[in-house]
C-alpha cells in the first residue's frame, strides 16, 4: 500500500493509511494496524495474536482474566481506567492540537446479564488496587461524582473553622448498570452526562451555590477520573442517542464476552507490580497560573500524524463520522495509559500501535452495537405496527359486528308480531347500508332465534318469508 500524494494544501486524503489492513468479519469492517514488523496480523478478538505477549503487563492481565474465565479485553480496559484514576492530576498530554488535556478515561463494558461485566471490574481491582487518596464510588449524579473530590477541611486562611473544599484530585467510578446512567442523564436538569463529557476533556467541573456547604467548583485540570460503565446491549442505545451532545464519542467500547476464553484455566498471577508515576520525573513542566503541570513526552512521529489528520479536518479536506469526533484524542489517551501501565512517562510508537488495536476493536464493538440497536428498534417498530394493525382490525371487526347486530334488530322490528313478512319487502324497508348487510344480519337473527325463515316453492325463485322466533333481541 503506497502513500498518497499531498494535495495543494500539503494534506493527504485520509483513507486507509500505510501500515493498515482492511479486516472483514460477520458484523462489518474495521481497520486493524499491522504489527511493527510489517507482517499480517492474526486477529484474536480484534487484537493481533501477539498483542498480549507484547508486554509483561498485558500477558499478566490476560492470565488473570483467563484464571477467572473472563474476557481479557474487558479487564484491560478497567485496569486502564484505574491507572487513569491513580495517576497524578498534574500529568497531562501535550497540546498537540487544541489545548492540553488530562488522562481521565471513560470505558463502556457490553454484555448480557451475568456474563462478566461486574466481575471484570472486580478482577481489575485485585490486579491494581487504588491508592488511599483515590475516591472509589459507585454511580450517582453528576453532582455526586464531583462531590467525591470534596470534604470538610481546615480553613486555609488560618481561621478556626472547617470549610467545604476540594480535598482530593483522583476518583474511580464504576456504574454497574448503564441504564441507570442514561435514565439519570435524561432527567430535567440532570448533570451526569454533561459532567462525564467535561471530565473527558478536563474542563472545569461543579456548580456554585449560595449555600457554603454546597459550593462545588473544580478548576480545569485539577482532577483525574477513571469511569467504567457496564451496559447490556439492549440498554446501551440510550447512550448512543446522546451522540449530538458528544457523550458516546468519549467512551471506548469493549465486549465483556470472549469465545477464546480457554476451558483449562491458568493459575491466578496475583496483583500487578504497579505504582503511580512520580510526576516530578517528567522533564517538561509548565507553570499555568498557580498550577504546575507535568507534560507527558510524545514521540514526534505521533505528533505529526495527529497534526496532519487534524489539519485535514479543520481545512475541510476530511470529514469524520460523528461518533469518531474524539478518535485521535482517545487513541492518544490509550497510548499514554499503556505507557504508564508499563511504568513509563513517554508515549512511543509501540504504545501508539497497541492503542490503535484497542481503538479499532472499540470501533468495531460500537458498530455492532449500533447495528444491534437499530435492529432492535426496527423489531420494536414492527411489533408496534403489527399490534396497532391488529387493534385496528379488531376495532373494524367489532364495528362491523355491531352494525350487523343493529341491522338484525331492525329486521326483527319490520316483521309483524303475528303473521309473516316477505323477505324482499323487509329488505326494501331498510337503508342502503343495512341492505348491504342484510344477509349477514338475517343469518345472525336466525341463529339467535329472533326470526325463522321459510322458503315456499314457486315459479322461478322460491318465496322467502320471515316469522318472529321464540327469542327477542336484548
Amino acid at each position: 500500500m503506497s502513500e498518497q500524494a499531498l494535495d495543494d494544501y500539503g494534506v493527504p486524503a485520509l483513507e486507509t493509511p500505510p501500515g493498515w489492513l482492511d479486516f472483514w468479519d460477520a458484523q462489518g469492517t474495521g481497520r486493524w494496524p499491522l504489527p511493527a514488523n510489517g507482517q499480517q496480523a492474526t486477529l484474536e478478538m480484534g487484537v493481533s495474536a501477539g498483542f498480549w505477549d507484547a508486554r509483561r503487563e498485558l500477558a499478566h492481565i490476560r492470565q488473570a482474566a483467563h484464571a477467572r474465565q473472563r474476557a481479557p479485553l474487558a479487564v484491560l480496559h478497567v485496569v486502564l481506567a484505574r491507572v487513569a484514576a491513580s495517576t497524578s492530576h498534574t500529568i497531562e498530554l501535550p497540546a498537540i492540537v487544541g489545548a492540553p488535556v488530562g488522562l481521565s478515561y471513560l470505558t463502556a463494558l457490553l454484555a448480557p446479564p451475568g456474563t462478566g461485566k461486574g466481575s471484570a471490574s472486580q478482577i481489575a481491582a485485585e490486579l491494581l488496587p487504588l491508592e488511599d487518596d483515590v475516591a472509589d464510588l459507585p454511580s450517582g449524579s453528576g453532582e455526586g461524582i464531583v462531590e467525591a473530590l470534596f470534604g470538610w477541611a481546615d480553613d486555609e486562611d488560618g481561621k478556626k473553622q472547617k470549610v467545604h473544599r476540594q480535598v482530593r484530585h483522583n476518583a474511580y467510578v464504576y456504574i454497574d448498570e448503564g441504564q441507570a446512567l442514561t435514565e439519570l442523564g435524561r432527567r430535567s436538569g440532570a448533570t451526569l452526562l454533561p459532567t462525564l463529557r467535561t471530565i473527558f476533556t478536563s474542563g472545569p467541573l461543579g456548580s456554585a451555590n449560595a449555600s457554603r456547604d454546597r459550593h462545588r467548583i473544580v478548576p480545569a485540570g485539577q482532577y483525574a477520573y477513571g469511569v467504567v460503565v457496564g451496559f447490556q446491549p439492549s440498554t446501551a442505545g440510550a447512550l448512543l442517542e446522546d451522540q449530538d451532545a458528544g457523550t458516546p464519542q468519549r467512551f471506548t467500547w469493549v465486549d465483556a464476552t470472549d469465545p477464546n476464553i480457554p476451558a483449562d484455566t491458568p493459575a491466578w498471577p496475583g496483583p500487578l507490580d504497579w505504582h503511580p508515576p512520580d510526576a516530578s520525573t517528567l522533564a517538561e513542566i509548565e507553570e499555568r497560573g498557580t498550577y504546575t503541570r507535568h507534560i507527558l513526552r510524545v514521540d514526534p512521529t505521533i505528533v505529526h500524524e495527529i497534526q496532519v489528520a487534524d489539519l485535514a479536518r479543520v481545512r475541510g479536506k476530511a470529514h469524520a463520522d460523528t461518533l469518531d469526533a474524539h478518535r485521535d484524542l482517545m487513541r492518544l489517551k490509550l497510548a499514554a495509559l499503556l505507557a504508564l501501565l508499563e511504568q513509563r512517562i513517554d508515549v512511543n510508537d509501540d504504545d501508539w500501535h497497541l492503542a490503535s488495536q484497542l481503538l479499532c476493536i472499540s470501533d468495531a464493538t460500537r458498530a455492532r452495537l449500533v447495528t444491534h440497536v437499530a435492529t432492535e428498534a426496527a423489531a420494536r417498530e414492527h411489533a408496534t405496527s403489527e399490534r396497532l394493525a391488529r387493534r385496528q382490525v379488531r376495532a373494524v371487526e367489532r364495528t362491523h359486528e355491531w352494525h350487523i347486530g343493529e341491522t338484525a334488530r331492525t329486521i326483527w322490528r319490520k316483521v309483524p308480531t303475528a303473521g309473516e313478512a316477505n323477505v324482499s319487502e323487509v329488505r326494501r324497508k331498510l337503508s342502503r347500508t343495512q341492505r348491504d348487510l342484510f344477509e349477514d344480519a338475517l343469518a345472525h337473527a336466525t341463529s339467535e332465534d329472533w326470526l325463522t325463515e321459510r322458503e315456499e316453492p314457486g315459479q322461478g325463485i322460491p318465496k322467502r318469508t320471515l316469522r318472529r322466533g321464540p327469542e327477542n333481541p336484548r
